[in-house]
């Protein structure tokens, strides 16, 4: 997913802008690793990949927006159980991900909402 390598890039980026970044890039641990392993790759490479799917990166670009203002909003009003909200649903998905498996959707999406039947019941 080409959009990860945006996340990647960004948030090494954003680390690294920052006037303490050096210090925060020697504090990183293994997470940081993790998540941003795929920065490291050929830049060239993801430039073609990026523009070849531009459409659908901007798309999940803008999706990734907002569901970082919800937690930045909840965040300011100091809204605990909104920010539990925000981490909770996505925490339980991905201990139950596997890759290639259908599952589902978050909230908002076809397979959390009830069908129309159960609905009525």
């Amino acid at each position: 997913m080409p959009t990860c390598t945006v996340l990647a890039f960004a948030y090494v980026a954003a680390v690294a802008r920052q006037p303490q970044g050096e210090r925060m890039l020697q504090l990183a641990g293994p997470g940081f690793r993790d998540f941003t392993r795929i920065a490291g790759g050929e830049p060239a490479m993801w430039r073609d990949i990026l523009m070849a799917n531009r459409d659908e990166v901007l798309a999940q670009a803008a999706s990734f927006r907002h569901v970082l203002g919800e937690i930045e909003r909840a965040m300011l009003a100091s809204d605990a159980q909104a920010l539990m909200d925000q981490i909770s649903q996505p925490s339980a998905l991905r201990s139950r991900w596997e890759m290639g498996a259908a599952m589902g959707a978050l909230a908002g999406g076809a397979a959390s909402r009830p069908a129309a039947a159960d609905e009525a019941a």
